[in-house]
């Protein structure tokens, strides 16, 4: 009589750790959609705004070699985990073949994470913010420095948060192999 109790936990249990919510399916599907949407209709409006009395200035902050060498790879990134992510919202669990493939998608965005941090193209600055002349140079000089430095630290704490992942993710995959 307790063997089949036990058996029930068990399979509840197993049921539990192989759901995959709906709604953070959408919630990735949605903010991956988003992100596509304005990196590749709109990289001339990622910047920095500037609000002074009644006019609004802009100065991008993506340039072309940044756009021309990852943009490209970070698309295919982003489409490789949508695919995940609708595979997940149909199926509505996870399976081994979903847990390595999504192992294989946060290590793709690693390598590209860590090859942008030790690019030399990802941290130059868009040209115009020294070309433009719209009460910007005094802004300009202050965060170019800062710039300089905080894109490829902002980087390296992406890529620890993917890091942090994937380790999650392996010890997930190694817990529902041993089952």
């Amino acid at each position: 009589m307790s063997t089949i109790v036990d058996q029930t936990k068990t399979t509840r249990k197993r049921d539990n750790i192989d759901r995959f919510p709906k709604a953070k399916a959408v919630f990735n599907i949605c903010a991956i959609v988003i992100l596509m949407l304005i990196f590749n209709l709109y990289p001339d409006r990622i910047g920095i705004w500037r609000w002074q009395d009644s006019t609004i200035s802009f100065v991008p902050i993506l340039n072309v070699a940044f756009l021309g060498s990852w943009l490209p790879w970070i698309n295919l990134w982003w489409i490789l985990a949508l695919s995940l992510n609708i595979a997940h919202l149909s199926l509505g669990r996870w399976t081994l073949a979903t847990r390595i493939l999504d192992i294989v998608v946060i290590v793709f965005g690693l390598n590209i994470l860590l090859s942008m941090i030790f690019g030399a193209s990802a941290n130059t600055v868009h040209l115009t913010l020294f070309a433009s002349d719209l009460g910007w140079t005094e802004v300009l000089n202050d965060i170019t420095p800062i710039f300089n430095w905080l894109l490829p630290w902002i980087l390296v704490v992406m890529a620890i948060a993917v890091g942090i992942d994937l380790i999650r993710k392996v010890i997930w995959l190694l817990r529902s192999v041993i089952r």
